[in-house]
């Protein structure tokens, strides 16, 4: 997407893997990048504890590596979590908070 403001990369997982620090250093290199705008995440939450690593790579390290990269080039990063948000107040996740 561009325009005479804005343009918009919206790189698919196979263009930019955030599994892996080199690659996604790699891909940025590249790019004159201003901002990261990371709307990625594991959503399917009734599968995330049978696939907890896969959800901990999406969820944590791969904001965690955007975090880095926006930070080593100085621009913002914006990233839009889920629709899950708990405030840690219980041990357990209740229907409740669902």
């Amino acid at each position: 997407c561009s325009s005479d403001l804005v343009t918009l990369l919206a790189p698919a997982r196979s263009e930019l893997d955030l599994s892996s620090r080199a690659e996604a250093e790699q891909w940025f290199a590249g790019r004159q990048i201003d901002a990261i705008i990371n709307a990625a995440a594991y959503t399917a939450v009734d599968r995330a504890e049978d696939n907890a690593e896969a959800a901990f790579l999406t969820n944590a390290q791969g904001p965690a590596l955007l975090a880095d990269i926006a930070q080593q080039r100085t621009i913002p990063l914006l990233h839009v979590s889920t629709d899950y948000v708990f405030d840690g107040a219980l041990d357990q996740i209740g229907r409740a908070h669902v």
